[in-house]
């Protein structure tokens, strides 16, 4: 392990292995001897291994480890490994085996006689030796390790198999190869095909296989376009036909028997036949039979104390509505259950009374929030009184274990991922309970699937909507404009809504920005980071890189091109807002969360980043982690909240835009909106509910795991569209 000196006699060794998945792999437990940095209070002792394994050793297999150390609150020292090598010496104990049983005179089995060796093993385990049949485990592993090392696979490549296939990833690999591999972007299975058949891991004239493998790519490419976990049959014969070079015909008739293993799977469906990944629909199937397990563990409703209009600490629960309490009493009389509403509906409120009445029903409730992105933790805590934490720091708080929770809330739960989702339900106690808080028409997540709309829309969790918009949240055009868009009407100006609308060009647009609109939009702001452009693109010149170069010397009072530290489309300096972009766990970082650069050395080319109390040093490819965040797109700003928004939208964009985005874009505005979309971008998303329609699994397989309904009064499936009213848009409620 890193910080650690190894000797012949000192490699750590692997005691047993726990086979729960954590977000980084498998955790083991490790004998390490002779550790001269951490932990500090003993020389010799068990410690717990986080490491990307896919085939994890048996007890006895030694193992060198690089990665660093940390200390766990609750499990003590752990060490988080990103890279691991099998050392090809056997153990002590399997060399003495290997003497005493086998006559095998050597205290070494080198790569190339390890097989020679695995076939006597197995000959003298077939015995019934105890001790030949634990060496054969060990050599066993020694020789599938060898086989998927010459994998041409990178570490994150071989982490996210090992995610979602375990052990079982050398016969899925063996089976399905090109349908396995068809998940990474690049190569295609054409370049699959070359590199395998130079490895001798695969044959060049497995047509069935190869087109499998497209077939695979085909879904895969729906999925990262539409969020989907499906794909019609039509449409994956017909990019298969044209990127293979072949008929559709033969096509369907490579494609009419799959191997047991194969990565994708036919489904028959009354509507026409779909093409699903194997491990999406799984992912889907576990999911909905966890979500029964929980609500088959019910715990016991929480009622409210006889005195509790008496109570001072139950003036929230006194404040509610007859909705929001009736809301309440559901959410916390069954184990699973979602709490949905739009901009000013109370869904905040009702949340605050909801867990004022959990702590009062029962003293001793554990508590926990959580929130896809760092700011919407922190606003969470703000109005709960709870502590909140993102999704991502919950689940990697858990190393793979069950949370201690009685009650869980997750906000914002248009955001996350069907992976988020099935983490989170296997990571919920039996007899804990799950309340989900957000808004099914804002955005949907960035990855595959629908997590809110498919739970609503099975009719197998009980939903409490709240339809209503307050009587003051009436008077924010900001509010009233979220219905109107949502009902394909143009916002209007207001006393927080300002429209400047032009069809000039971008260039000309940009300039506007920065020369008129910005400066007055600072007077308006408490300081320079409540004030937020969004924009729907990343690239063009009203894209989120190019907006982010222009209006950092602006935004960032601290600005010296002299003074910064540049690396890819940035030049980091002190003072600058910037966004983490991708989970980093050995350092306890994730995706979504803002920080501000609290000093530079360009020199040694490094930036430190104060992410809240800590402070983290970024150098080297570790800069690909940064981006600044002046500009930001809609599905980074998500879940955040700021004093004003500037919008921007252009022409080019189009493609992006519709009712769902809009709407989330200018709900992140608190105080005031500066609404700058194009003409014909503003009329492209008013004209589309959605930029993308979603073919997903989950509900059908609720209905599979929880044969019946509900049987609550608001138990409700998906939103509807009321009529508008006078002076306000279409307002959302439920059939």
């Amino acid at each position: 392990m890193s910080n650690s000196r190894h000797t012949d006699t000192d490699w750590p060794a692997i005691v047993r292995k726990t086979m729960g998945r954590s977000p980084i792999g498998y955790e083991l437990r490790l004998r390490a001897r002779g550790l001269d940095r951490e932990p500090k209070d003993s020389t010799r002792q068990d410690v717990t291994v986080w490491a990307p394994l896919a085939l994890t050793p048996p007890p006895g297999t030694p193992v060198i480890f690089t990665g660093r150390w940390r200390h766990h609150a609750r499990y003590g020292w752990q060490f988080q490994a990103h890279q691991y090598r099998v050392m090809q010496t056997l153990s002590p104990r399997a060399q003495e085996v290997l003497w005493t049983v086998l006559g095998v005179r050597r205290a070494r089995v080198a790569p190339s006689d390890t097989e020679k060796s695995l076939y006597a093993v197995a000959a003298a385990a077939a015995t019934g030796s105890a001790p030949a049949r634990a060496l054969n485990d060990v050599l066993g592993f020694h020789y599938r390790e060898q086989l998927w090392q010459r994998w041409p696979l990178t570490g994150e490549q071989r982490l996210e198999l090992a995610r979602q296939h375990g052990e079982q990833i050398l016969q899925v690999l063996h089976d399905d190869p090109y349908a396995v591999l068809a998940q990474f972007v690049q190569p295609d299975p054409n370049g699959w095909r070359e590199q395998l058949h130079h490895a001798g891991l695969a044959p060049k004239d497995d047509e069935a296989a190869w087109l499998r493998g497209w077939a695979a790519y085909a879904v895969h490419e729906h999925v990262r376009e539409t969020g989907s976990s499906r794909a019609a049959e039509s449409q994956v014969l017909e990019v298969v036909g044209a990127r293979a070079h072949q008929a559709p015909s033969r096509v369907r008739e490579q494609l009419a028997h799959l191997p047991a293993a194969s990565g994708i799977v036919r489904l028959d469906r009354g509507d026409g036949a779909q093409w699903a990944l194997r491990h999406y629909l799984e992912a889907e199937q576990r999911t909905a039979a966890r979500l029964g397990q929980l609500i088959a563990a019910a715990p016991k409703p929480l009622a409210l104390p006889r005195d509790w209009k008496a109570s001072p600490e139950l003036a929230s629960v006194g404040q509610l509505t007859a909705d929001q309490r009736r809301a309440a009493e559901l959410l916390l009389s069954n184990p699973v259950g979602a709490l949905i509403g739009g901009a000013g509906s109370g869904k905040t409120f009702t949340l605050r009374g909801t867990l004022a009445w959990a702590r009062a029903a029962d003293l001793g409730q554990r508590i926990r929030c959580a929130a896809p992105t760092g700011k919407a933790a922190a606003r969470l805590m703000e109005v709960t009184g709870e502590e909140a934490v993102t999704i991502d720091r919950l689940l990697a708080s858990s190393q793979g274990h069950s949370l201690d929770v009685d009650l869980l809330v997750v906000d914002e739960m248009s955001m996350p991922t069907l992976g988020h989702f099935e983490r989170l339900v296997h990571a919920l106690p039996d007899g804990g309970r799950l309340v989900l808080v957000g808004d099914p028409n804002q955005l949907g997540p960035i990855g595959m699937g629908q997590p809110l709309q498919d739970l609503i829309t099975s009719n197998r969790i009980p939903v409490a909507a709240l339809t209503e918009p307050h009587r003051a949240a009436l008077d924010s055009a900001i509010v009233s404009n979220a219905y109107r868009i949502l009902g394909g009407q143009a916002p209007e100006e207001g006393d927080d809504y300002v429209v400047l609308r032009s069809r000039e060009s971008d260039e000309s647009l940009r300039r506007y920005l920065t020369r008129a609109v910005i400066p007055r939009a600072l007077e308006k702001v408490s300081s320079a980071a409540e004030l937020q452009v969004v924009v729907p693109t990343v690239e063009g010149p009203l894209g989120a890189v190019e907006l982010n170069r222009v209006l950092q010397p602006q935004l960032n009072r601290q600005f010296d091109p002299t003074r910064a530290v540049a690396h890819g489309p940035w030049r980091f300096c002190a003072g600058d807002r910037v966004m983490q972009l991708v989970n980093d766990y050995n350092r306890d970082v994730f995706n979504g969360e803002s920080g501000r650069v609290s000093a530079v050395d360009p020199g040694r080319g490094e930036v430190r980043v104060r992410f809240g109390a800590r402070e983290l040093a970024y150098r080297g490819r570790r800069l690909d982690q940064l981006a600044l965040a002046y500009a930001l797109t809609v599905h980074k700003a998500q879940g955040s909240e700021y004093e004003t928004v500037i919008l921007l939208g252009s022409p080019h964009a189009q493609r992006l835009m519709s009712r769902e985005w809009l709407m989330t874009a200018e709900t992140r505005g608190r105080r005031l909106v500066i609404d700058m979309l194009h003409p014909e971008a503003l009329q492209t998303a008013l004209a589309r509910p959605t930029a993308r329609q979603r073919s997903t699994g989950l509900a059908e397989a609720l209905r599979h795991a929880i044969p019946h309904p509900p049987s609550v009064d608001r138990a409700t499936a998906s939103p509807q569209v009321k009529k508008p009213r006078a002076g306000l848009g279409a307002a959302p409620t439920l059939a």
